[in-house]
């Protein structure tokens, strides 16, 4: 599979560090600024310098240049897998209308233990119900812009699916989310502290008892792996919009 690679950040270091390894190959890089770490690959500021088609693109860039890599791939059939988390709605919108045509892959978290992670707590959701109060929280280094994470919102929406309401009239945020837990209310918290890779606690509380799931990364590359993973699955997929989970339950 050749892949191309769409931001230039820590998450495009780890991809271009493990490709080889995976059997794969990194046809070139994609980024506004070359980053300084970039040796013996191509390298161009825009997707449309590219004198070659890649299989897949991985995007891991910014809000607005997951939108920029979706409108690409659209128009030239190109499978895309993205782990750019915060997206805005044009990224959505994008992501939406590319997969009318081609297979499109979105999930903050492209490791396999979080995925896990969210189907459990998905069935934990389910058998205690909504008498339970839940924390979700994250840890995550100082570097991350948002919080709460992407997957801490997946993880909150997986637990009001299984209790069958609109994530935003079960979410609490901020000052709120530290208040004493509710039942039925899901309080998102997040703290940014020194070079953690990525912490997930989920923790239901009852009058009886108290149950906690939790994923913590210990390496980067498991991220990079995933989405290679991730990536070779999808090429071989109809289009469409597709999960974490989707990938996972093949």
């Amino acid at each position: 599979m050749r892949v191309v690679v769409h931001g230039g950040g820590r998450m495009a270091r780890q991809v271009a560090n493990v490709i080889d390894e995976a059997g794969h190959s990194l046809l070139a890089l994609v980024s506004r600024n070359r980053p300084d770490w970039l040796t013996g690959v191509d390298y161009h500021e825009s997707l449309d310098a590219l004198s070659e088609l890649p299989d897949a693109v991985i995007d891991f860039t910014l809000s607005g240049g997951t939108s920029q890599a979706a409108d690409w791939c659209r128009a030239r059939l190109v499978a895309l897998v993205s782990g750019t988390t915060a997206l805005v709605e044009d990224d959505r919108e994008s992501l939406r209308r590319a997969s009318e045509l081609v297979p499109v892959l979105w999930a903050p978290n492209l490791a396999r233990g979080p995925n896990l992670l969210m189907r459990t707590v998905h069935e934990t959701a389910h058998a205690l119900g909504d008498s339970a109060s839940v924390e979700v929280l994250d840890i995550h280094h100082f570097e991350k812009k948002d919080a709460p994470s992407g997957t801490a919102l997946l993880l909150a929406q997986a637990i009001a699916s299984a209790w069958q309401v609109p994530l935003d009239d079960v979410l609490d945020l901020g000052e709120t989310a530290r208040s004493e837990p509710r039942a039925g209310r899901i309080s998102c918290i997040s703290r940014r502290e020194g070079d953690v890779i990525g912490q997930h606690r989920v923790t239901f509380k009852t009058a009886e008892d108290t149950l906690v799931l939790s994923h913590d990364a210990a390496d980067r590359s498991i991220y990079a792996r995933g989405s290679i993973e991730a990536a070779q699955w999808l090429t071989q997929q109809p289009a469409g919009l597709y999960t974490g989970a989707d990938w996972l339950s093949q």
